[in-house]
């Protein structure tokens, strides 16, 4: 096994990545958001998986003292662990991640990365907030070109494993507008297709409704020939 294989597995295993569809308080104040993300149960099932069972959620607004972590969960078994949290607003997550090391590397905290992104395949899209969850060594140890290289290539496996073919990185704030177009466009492209359902019911109904007259035209126009023929005989 080569080396480079071997710093991977070990960064893979310092961060997790979590896609969110649910968007509830998408466009609320961020430490309400980061409240809501934390209690999911997709997300409280990667902290239990890493050992962090919690009993409350402290999340700080953002102009609280630097001394003190934006998130502080208290454990089970009284002990605590802090994280700082950084949400890639403008879809710079270069940007938010190179704040979040700083902060991490300083305090000895863990992080939280947050930004949104649109999976794609075929004509369908959907919108999905990714949540990222980086272990203090993980900065420790490598640089953020490298923690975002390995993070992006993670996320992309968890997208293809469900099925979509790429992503966009979007803008967070933007994403309940975005959602919102394209629910539109779904609705539109919904409307579209019953429209043609029913254009082809439509015709479909007027070719059976042409046999119908047809066969009664020709049924008519057969009794008619034996009520002539009838008449003329009863003539003769």
């Amino acid at each position: 096994m080569t080396l480079r294989i071997l710093v991977q597995k070990r960064l893979s295993e310092l961060i997790e990545v979590v896609t969110i569809t649910d968007k509830t308080l998408i466009g609320s104040r961020l430490h309400e958001y980061v409240h809501f993300v934390l209690r999911l149960p997709e997300v409280r099932r990667v902290l239990e998986k890493r050992g962090i069972r919690f009993k409350r959620v402290l999340i700080r607004p953002r102009s609280h003292p630097s001394h003190m972590s934006d998130v502080e969960l208290i454990l089970e078994d009284g002990g605590t662990w802090h994280a700082s949290v950084k949400v890639a607003v403008g879809a710079d997550v270069r940007r938010a991640l190179d704040e979040l090391a700083g902060e991490c590397l300083a305090r000895g905290w863990h992080g939280i990365l947050i930004f949104a992104i649109v999976a794609v395949k075929g004509e369908q899209s959907e919108l999905r907030v990714v949540f990222v969850l980086i272990e203090n060594e993980a900065f420790r140890g490598w640089s953020t070109d490298i923690i975002l290289m390995m993070l992006l290539g993670m996320l992309e496996e968890k997208i293809r494993r469900e099925g979509f073919e790429r992503f966009s990185i979007i803008e967070m704030y933007g994403l309940a507008a975005q959602e919102a177009l394209v629910r539109v466009l779904e609705l539109e492209k919904a409307v579209k297709e019953l429209r043609e359902e029913v254009r082809e019911e439509m015709e479909g109904l007027r070719r059976a409704f042409r046999r119908e007259l047809d066969r009664l035209s020709e049924r008519i126009e057969s009794l008619l020939k034996e009520l002539i023929a009838k008449l003329t005989g009863q003539r003769k």
